[in-house]
């Protein structure tokens, strides 16, 4: 008798280790998952995003009382990241963490100001683009070396780790997530606007 309560008891311990389990993958799962991910339509609308937009615009504000000439506020507002929850669990700036917003895929810990503010200063508009060239003069007049200025450009700004694995670079992953909607969203991932302002280029050993 004892010896079949234990078997019992074993096969209801396996049961419910097999319960657990699921759960806990369910749970993983319905964080990578496009099918899970909320509507997200603007920055906006994203949990953190007026802290985090008020921060962005304090570094703009910088930049535009010296009329456009402390680039040393541009650069703070240009490698400014932000931490917003954009997969819909209200946790901020998670690695491996992804969303949907205004139907472009984006990895939560690579975002910066320049995706969730507008900072224009007379003709300068701190875009994607815009900011690395004002990075790129900027370390310069600090008489930083042509390299040297890349190597801090480049380990500054990133579009993110949202891949599966322990590592996550651009030129060996495409930050496209885990189930990623090929036929929904064809062509794009996290990596887009990294590669629009041409830093894909300006970063090759990234």
């Amino acid at each position: 008798m004892p010896k079949g309560i234990n078997a019992l008891e074993l096969i209801f311990a396996m049961f419910i280790l097999i319960v657990v389990a699921f759960v806990v993958i369910r749970l993983f799962t319905g964080v990578v998952s496009p099918s899970t991910l909320p509507n997200i339509q603007d920055f906006k609308d994203t949990y953190g995003y007026a802290q985090e937009k008020q921060k962005c615009e304090n570094l703009c504000d910088r930049f535009k009382t010296s009329n456009c000439q402390d680039y040393s506020a541009a650069a703070s507002y240009c490698l400014q990241k932000v931490a917003i929850s954009i997969d819909g669990n209200s946790v901020t700036a998670e690695p491996r963490h992804y969303g949907m917003v205004a139907g472009l895929p984006y990895c939560e810990d690579g975002l910066y100001c320049f995706h969730i503010s507008d900072c224009t200063c007379g003709a300068q508009v701190l875009d994607t683009k815009r900011c690395k060239y004002i990075l790129m003069d900027y370390y310069k007049t600090l008489g930083l070396s042509d390299e040297e200025v890349k190597e801090v450009i480049c380990s500054h700004i990133s579009p993110g780790s949202c891949c599966p694995g322990d590592t996550c670079s651009p030129k060996a992953w495409p930050i496209k997530p885990k189930d990623f909607n090929e036929t929904a969203y064809p062509n794009i991932n996290a990596t887009f606007w990294w590669k629009n302002a041409e830093y894909e280029t300006y970063c090759p050993g990234v």
